[in-house]
């Protein structure tokens, strides 16, 4: 008998008293005993545990029959696993039933964590808000008053499907999750500005966030570091990716969901807010066969939005349209779309080196964060490619300043930037409770001071507030905008480095409209106020 053989018979010993020692002990604790090897144990139940909980706390879920879901482990008496079984617990709507297996056993059932594709949709991953549901929410979530009144009403179990829906229904971008000393309050961002929805209890807000972070594919143990994941929202045939971050803090961590509805149809260009010159000038700068244009504002301000809208008008048969984004925000059909991930090293750099190589026509790339970034779609603009990116800048002149900061060589700036798009979004006036009303002499002083001409300012609107606009006296939102043509005197100062005031100057003197300006042409349309304008651009 070869040395081999003697050893796996030795193992299989060693297996079989330890298989016998732990039935042994399943009989003692009047518990089920399960082998795990061979059991045809189906993907989807096998991530119920995600494998770094399964690795640290050896357990292993291998059978689900409807709701209920059995779990295997060596030793189901330990602080350890109890301590993680009240976890899971919290985090799903499952009732475990808990069998013993052997070390043996959990050894191998974790070999086949490795024989699954690494992005397998678990069913788990979804929330989905069942049309019967939808019916009885649309009941209660008829406003924000109406749903913070019935929310208190809702079972732990049942308030997150509860919160979703209500922030589908408030057309919500993203559910804040804050904790703090004896309570968690949680907050909707609704038209871009945070409503207080509900103050939760402490154990109340540990069981929600243990719920997002099992959808999430989060650690659920984890709450001293930051992490990123996902997970979707189902209702009435519609799907809505749902990206979770969650960030340590003093008195716990802070969770926040955004949402991304992929199935919304994208606004064309005409509808964002732009004037008619505004869209000339986009159409000059798209219609060139190379170049840059870039969209410049904070986060939440519209930047990929316009980007989208300009792509939707170059998205024709004969061109090649290559996206490297940070998500991916929309679907874009015929459009060839790819996400960074850095975690598998693939980086704005590197995404940018192999899309080159694809031969495209067009590219659009999410944003510019570094020099090598930047310098890659300068040179790729420069070389017969029409570049779309963003920056995070306060305004058009700024977007100069900031690419001499980060390095970027002037005259690459110079030769390569077709335009530059700043924007913000203000809220609408409400048109359900629209009134007009005679402004304070201040304001008209400040609006003509802004606009620079004498204009006879006797009416503006504003809303009264109402169910509508959730007593804000706003509904939905519109981009103001300032763009940025470099003329030779702007490339002659951008050349020399000026101070930023300089360009700014020279940007006004060129006929750039401000975003104020805009913005206030827009109050004087009775599209929005002038409050509104001067707390978007003056923040």
């Amino acid at each position: 008998m070869s040395e081999e053989q003697i050893e796996s018979q030795i193992e299989d010993i060693k297996k079989d008293s330890e298989e016998k020692d732990y039935k042994d002990y399943a009989k003692k604790l009047n518990l089920e005993y399960v082998n795990l090897k061979g059991y045809p144990i189906s993907p989807d139940v096998l991530n119920i545990i995600p494998k770094d909980e399964a690795v640290k706390y050896r357990v292993i879920s291998y059978l689900r029959a409807g709701n209920k879901v059995k779990l295997a482990t060596p030793d189901p008496q330990s602080q350890k696993f109890k301590s993680f079984l009240d976890i899971i617990k919290s985090a799903t709507k499952f009732e475990f039933l808990i069998t013993i297996t052997s070390p043996f056993n959990i050894a191998y059932a974790l070999k086949l964590y490795d024989l699954i594709k690494p992005e397998v949709h678990r069913e788990e991953d979804t929330v989905d808000i069942k049309k019967e549901d939808m019916e009885k929410f649309e009941q209660k979530l008829r406003s924000l008053r109406e749903i913070k009144e019935n929310i208190k009403k809702v079972s732990t179990t049942r308030l997150l499907d509860f919160l979703l829906a209500g922030a589908v229904k408030t057309e919500a971008t993203d559910i804040h999750l804050e904790a703090a000393e004896k309570e968690a309050i949680i907050r909707y961002r609704i038209d871009g500005v945070l409503h207080p929805i509900i103050c939760l209890d402490l154990e109340g807000a540990k069981s929600i966030v243990s719920r997002i972070k099992f959808l999430a594919k989060l650690k659920l143990d984890t709450s001293k570091l930051p992490q990123d994941g996902k997970f979707f929202i189902t209702s009435l045939g519609s799907r809505i990716d749902i990206r979770v971050s969650t960030l340590p803090e003093v008195y716990g961590e802070s969770i926040v969901l955004r949402l991304f509805d992929k199935e919304a149809s994208l606004l064309v260009l005409e509808e964002l807010g732009l004037g008619k010159k505004h869209i000339e000038q986009i159409k000059n700068a798209y219609q060139k066969n190379h170049g840059l244009i870039f969209a410049s504002g904070p986060t939440g301000s519209g930047k990929t939005t316009t980007l989208y809208g300009i792509l939707d008008k170059l998205n024709k048969s004969g061109v090649k349209i290559i996206t490297l984004e940070d998500p991916i925000e929309y679907d874009l059909p015929g459009i060839i779309q790819s996400q960074v991930n850095p975690d598998a090293n693939y980086t704005f750099p590197v995404g940018m080196r192999s899309i080159l190589r694809q031969d495209p026509d067009i590219l659009l790339v999410g944003e510019i964060r570094d020099l090598e970034t930047a310098e890659m779609a300068m040179q790729a603009s420069l070389t017969g490619h029409l570049v779309l990116t963003t920056l995070h800048t306060n305004d058009a002149p700024s977007a100069i300043h900031r690419l001499i900061d980060i390095g970027v060589r002037t005259f690459l700036i110079v030769d390569a930037i077709n335009l530059i798009i700043a924007q913000r979004l203000v809220r609408k006036v409400c048109p359900k409770c629209e009134e007009e009303y005679k402004p304070d002499k201040l304001v008209v002083e400040e609006i003509k001071k802004a606009l620079g001409k004498s204009i006879t300012i006797e009416k503006l609107s504003r809303g009264k507030g109402c169910d509508y606009c959730n007593h804000t006296g706003f509904k939905g939102r519109i981009g103001i905008f300032e763009l940025l043509e470099l003329d030779d005197n702007l490339k002659e100062l951008t050349l020399g480095a000026a101070a930023l005031e300089r360009i700014k100057k020279a940007a006004a003197k060129s006929g750039m409209k401000t975003m104020e300006q805009d913005g206030l042409e827009k109050a004087l349309q009775g599209i929005t106020t002038p409050e509104e304008v001067w707390r978007v651009v003056r923040e």
